[in-house]
């Protein structure tokens, strides 16, 4: 088995570089060594310590950053990118096996004839002006064309509800 040499940067509070789902899977590959004069660099969007390497450098992160191709040499995101050192991977695939995250085939029209709001809009983050002016136009050109359900303290359109519970009945399509 191939050793290669890693480091983890940059991640949130909490990070463990030991048992982590990319750590976990390259283990099934590799003899993986972590090291303070890696081979590979992996890192997030927290932090400027990635630049300290000179190794190839990994960039994942589940914001919405896009990867800077001059600072990375390739990049797991939840974007859309047409590049082939691009792979998109959704933060939600980072915390959950691929078995959890397929559905079994469910009865499609009982579903839909469970679901009875059109959609739900929840956001209350305006430190950035010019993204939240285009949320909230989108906001009132998607309520335009059907109902939206907002439970923000900014746009409330019906009554507060708690997130756990609108997950739980399934109510929005």
């Amino acid at each position: 088995m191939k050793t290669i040499r890693i480091d983890f940067c940059d991640f949130w509070p909490g990070f463990q570089k030991d048992d982590n789902r990319i750590y976990n899977l390259l283990k099934t590959r590799y003899a993986v060594e972590l090291h303070d004069r890696p081979d590979f660099v992996i890192y997030s969007s927290f932090g400027h310590h990635h630049r300290l390497h000179s190794c190839t450098r990994i960039f994942f992160t589940g914001e919405s950053h896009r990867p800077d191709f001059t600072t990375c040499d390739y990049a797991f995101t939840c974007h859309y990118l047409d590049d082939p050192r691009h792979l998109r991977w959704p933060l939600y695939s980072f915390y959950y096996q691929p078995d959890i995250l397929l559905r079994d085939r469910d009865n499609v029209d009982e579903i839909l004839a469970a679901k009875t709001h059109f959609c739900s809009f929840i956001a209350s983050n305006t430190r950035h002006p010019r993204t939240t002016r285009k949320r909230n136009d989108f906001f009132h050109r998607l309520s335009r064309y059907k109902k939206v359900d907002a439970g923000a303290r900014r746009k409330r359109s019906s009554n507060p509800w708690p997130r756990a519970a609108c997950r739980s009945t399934g109510a929005i399509r």
